[in-house]
């Protein structure tokens, strides 16, 4: 598997000059810098919870498997709530980005955390 993350990583490194590296645009080298980045995790998170047994890490997880629906649902309201004045473009590079991002995504998370334990659980 980690053979496979590596070569779809050179692929996507190739490709890259042709399209970019856009997931707005879907180009080619960002879908395939995605999947070895797939086959890189996978293994590792497997040996870790499977094999070594450490799963209690990740229950901060929980919220988004038991209620994937809201949890997908959340951002799109959170955004349309937040971002009401002019952030910056300081907030959406760099490191702040990313700090962001973490900070978001850990938002999301306990929202969707707070409306499961709630019952509030969304289904098709």
């Amino acid at each position: 598997m980690l053979i496979t993350a590596l070569f779809f990583m050179v692929a996507g490194f190739f490709l890259a000059p042709v399209g970019g590296i856009s997931k707005i645009y879907a180009t080619p080298s960002w879908a395939l810098y995605s999947v070895a980045i797939c086959c890189f995790l996978f293994p590792l998170i497997y040996w870790l919870v499977d094999v070594k047994g450490y799963s209690r890490w990740a229950n901060f997880l929980k919220p988004a498997g038991i209620n994937p629906l809201l949890t997908y649902i959340l951002p799109y309201l959170f955004y349309g709530i937040f971002t009401v004045g002019y952030v910056g473009e300081a907030f959406n590079k760099g490191a702040l980005g990313i700090m962001r991002s973490i900070l978001f995504s850990l938002l999301t998370l306990g929202a969707a955390a707070l409306l499961t334990r709630r019952k509030i659980i969304l289904k098709l």
